[in-house]
């Protein structure tokens, strides 16, 4: 698969630079879905339990995307039209970073 590919080679690379604790944030579907699974959801679960075997750290931000549509009715993208992370989204994933680097 081309992820494993390119994780692989990316530690392969980074390994000489890499120190400490390497983290990586996941980006994920920002509502829940039942629909089945898509090629970029396979490959995005991939990356995660490939970056996780080199020893990284990953935030996977679909959970917490749940928690948050579960407990409230706001939005996370700036518009329909535009689908960047609006304030509160951005406030989310630093929280997410920042509890685990504390």
């Amino acid at each position: 698969m081309v992820v494993a590919a390119v994780v692989d080679g990316f530690f392969a690379e980074a390994a000489p630079y890499l120190r400490g604790r390497l983290l990586f944030v996941v980006d994920g579907r920002r509502v829940p879905s039942h629909a089945a699974p898509t090629l970029s959801d396979i490959e995005r679960q991939t990356t995660i339990a490939r970056l996780r075997s080199h020893g990284a750290e990953v935030i996977d931000l679909e959970p917490v995307y749940a928690v948050h549509t579960a407990q409230s009715g706001l939005g996370l993208e700036v518009g329909p039209y535009d689908h960047h992370l609006n304030a509160l989204g951005v406030q989310m994933v630093m929280s997410a970073a920042a509890r685990r680097l504390d």
